[in-house]
């Protein structure tokens, strides 16, 4: 695997919630396939941060490749008046954010979008530093 090859995982938090949002009509398979995905995708992120530890690149380095997408859909999440860029964002945040709404009274808030990507980022950014801190290259 390459570096560049970072930037097209930074991708699957979206994919995976195409999926969610998929399924999001079946109410207790939807939350299983949720998890799922979810847990999955912490399992690749901690997978890629003991990756980017084992070939000596940089933490900030790997971190921004792979979680780029994540920040860029932060930001979208919190702007609905981009239309089809919002949606891109509130998509990401479908993956792991949906499970913020059996919160009670959150999903009301106006910024959930954004809040659910923060989470799905915050997740996805433990994941990763769990994964490159528990590797140390010996010399």
């Amino acid at each position: 695997m390459k570096q560049q090859d970072l930037f097209i995982f930074s991708l699957l938090p979206t994919l995976f919630g195409i999926f969610v949002l998929v399924l999001a009509g079946m109410t207790s398979a939807w939350l299983a396939v949720q998890i799922l995905l979810l847990v999955l995708l912490l399992c690749l992120w901690w997978w890629l941060g003991r990756w980017c530890a084992q070939h000596d690149l940089a933490f900030w380095r790997g971190f921004a490749l792979l979680q780029g997408a994540g920040m860029v859909s932060v930001v979208l999440a919190a702007l609905p008046s981009l239309g089809s860029f919002y949606l891109l964002g509130q998509v990401y945040g479908n993956c792991g954010g949906v499970l913020l709404a059996f919160i009670p009274g959150l999903s009301s808030l106006p910024f959930f979008a954004a809040l659910c990507a923060l989470f799905t980022f915050c997740l996805t950014s433990v994941g990763y530093v769990l994964g490159f801190s528990s590797t140390r290259k010996h010399v």
